[in-house]
């Protein structure tokens, strides 16, 4: 029985703390945790503009977000894991040699087969549909486990800060109770409103590195802006191609074909 009133006091907790941080969220403008998303993987960069733009760019529609979500135990050891990283990098101290580092060395690399191309198609389709959902344990779900383990705690940061009223430099003591109530809240998401959901136009070209990752270039577009490319870096994880992180080449999608 003091399992069960447990639970109920976490839920109510959650709704509450639910409740505080979407006001937050809608004073500071909806965009704010797609904003969010988004900075995980798509960091801005003005190279990588190798590939041919589409002619008169066709929105595809990315289904529903079907992925199967990481539970609450895996989501909880991925934050503990990853929440040491994400202080020491806003301190200004990130880990050397991490596979998500802004400027990673890539070599050329060869076409990829059929196969890895419906693979890294259906990874993108997925990450579209969850972002609209905002579904944040699917999310995680496509990005692999550190880039997860980064973006699980990028979102329990404010979290925490909005329940404890704390302020100053983050920590990376993590208090089991308020992260307990912080997973619950995960099960509360509302959907992206239409005018600012990421619109998939298509994958231009999906390229197999040396050293067994993959690199995608997609067009994409968020809250109704022109269709950009992205160059998104994936690797094959538990039987599926994971997001490692992508990166925004700054061109807009031409309506025309490349002269």
């Amino acid at each position: 029985m003091t399992a069960v009133w447990t639970s109920i006091s976490t839920t109510r907790n959650a709704l509450s703390l639910h409740r505080r941080i979407a006001a937050v969220m809608e004073k500071a403008g909806a965009a704010v945790l797609f904003a969010l998303t988004l900075s995980l993987t798509l960091a801005s960069s003005a190279s990588a503009r190798q590939a041919t733009p589409l002619a008169t760019p066709t929105a595809i529609d990315p289904g529903p977000c079907s992925i199967e979500p990481r539970s609450n135990d895996q989501m909880r050891e991925l934050i503990e894991a990853g929440l040491p990283r994400i202080v020491a990098f806003m301190a200004g101290t990130p880990e050397p040699g991490r596979e998500d580092a802004a400027t990673p060395t890539m070599s050329p690399g060869v076409p990829a087969d059929a196969a890895t191309v419906a693979a890294v198609t259906e990874t993108a389709l997925q990450f579209a549909a969850c972002s609209n959902a905002v579904d944040t344990p699917a999310i995680a779900a496509v990005l692999t486990k550190e880039g997860a383990g980064s973006y699980l705690s990028f979102r329990f940061l404010p979290f925490r800060a909005i329940a404890t009223g704390a302020t100053g430099t983050p920590t990376a003591e993590i208090d089991p109770d308020l992260l307990n109530t912080f997973l619950a809240t995960l099960q509360l998401s509302t959907p992206l409103p239409q005018d600012l959901e990421v619109t998939l136009y298509g994958i231009e070209s999906v390229t197999e590195l040396e050293d067994g990752r993959v690199r995608a270039i997609i067009l994409l577009a968020t809250g109704g802006e022109e269709p950009r490319r992205s160059s998104m870096l994936l690797r094959d994880e538990d039987g599926r191609y994971r997001i490692i992180f992508g990166r925004e080449t700054g061109d807009e999608a031409a309506s025309t074909p490349a002269a």
